[in-house]
């Protein structure tokens, strides 16, 4: 695990690989990027351990003695083991981001104010949606390809002992009893009823197949615990995703209330310039006819003026 990268600066927690920081204390655009780039990069590497388990598995599925199963299931635990510990990171960070980001954005949001800075910028991105849409597609990938492989793992065992017990006693057990009887109860058929081996071949096959029957149990149940990591993760981002979402619609509707309240503006200025418009125009047609009513008059005062003179 030291191969995995730092998300911010101080001590690493030795359990999670992560540094002792506030998740809330600082957040910078720095820290989400820095967070979202090493989420990213290790979701693709859980894709290229668990590529290398399915592998291992096929290997464990030809391995003829009980050493080389012992072998290959202690590389697969460890594998798994790395799988776990990014996983744990990766769910780390999401949480990081959650506390760090996305409440003190919506928090401001709640109270009509901004978040300040780029990081509200970057949330409120329309790609950001389509960016939670991609990494949901690779969890679930994730997630089944897990299923899968804890899948392959039981049925493998079960059709490697059940070959094995047939080729020693002539007897095949279903499937339903090979997942019920214990081991002991192997050897003991071994030793009733050899059939065209010899007692040291039975010994080995009876190791190999303790061996094969403790590496389906350990390997399951990490595989298990592995499902249970990637399904919380798969959780998270779909709780953020409807998060961002709903910021969304909130940005939009502040937007469109926005808008609405411009146009309603707009009108009433139109309505008062019009009138304005309006009353200026009966004032000047008003000024018109007084005009006119002045000039007429002078004429008349003319015209009296005239008559008395003559």
């Amino acid at each position: 695990m030291s191969n995995l990268p730092t998300a911010m600066g101080g001590e690493r927690d030795i359990e999670l690989g992560l540094p002792n920081t506030n998740t809330t204390a600082a957040y910078t655009l720095h820290h989400l990027l820095q967070d979202t780039r090493q989420f990213a990069t290790m979701l693709d590497s859980t894709a290229k351990m668990l590529h290398k388990l399915k592998e291992a598995n096929k290997e464990l599925k030809s391995a003829a003695e009980s050493a080389a199963v012992k072998q290959i299931k202690g590389r697969m635990e460890k594998d798994m083991d790395e799988v776990g510990n990014m996983a744990r990171i990766m769910k780390e960070k999401l949480n990081r981001i959650f506390q760090g980001v996305l409440i003190p954005v919506l928090n401001n949001m709640s109270t009509g104010h901004a978040y300040p800075g780029l990081i509200s910028l970057m949330i409120m991105d329309p790609a950001t949606l389509s960016k939670f849409t991609a990494v949901k597609i690779k969890l679930k990938e994730r997630k089944k390809d897990l299923e899968n492989l804890g899948k392959s793992i039981q049925e493998e065992y079960l059709k490697v002992v059940q070959s094995r017990i047939f080729t020693v006693t002539g007897v095949r057990l279903s499937d339903e009893v090979l997942r019920v009887i214990d081991t002991n109860s192997i050897v003991q058929m071994f030793e009733n009823r050899v059939h065209g081996i010899g007692p040291e071949q039975v010994g080995a096959v009876g190791e190999e197949i303790k061996e094969r029957r403790d590496a389906a149990m350990d390997l399951g149940k990490k595989t298990v615990e592995l499902q249970k990591n990637f399904r919380e993760m798969l959780g998270l981002v779909k709780a953020q995703e409807k998060m961002v979402k709903a910021m969304h619609q909130v940005q939009n509707a502040v937007i469109r209330a926005r808008s609405t309240a411009k146009e309603q503006r707009l009108r009433a200025e139109m309505a008062r310039a019009q009138s304005s418009a309006e009353e200026l125009r009966d004032e000047v047609a008003k000024n018109k006819l007084l005009t006119e009513l002045v000039v007429i008059g002078l004429l008349l005062l003319l015209c009296i003026i005239v008559i008395n003179l003559a």
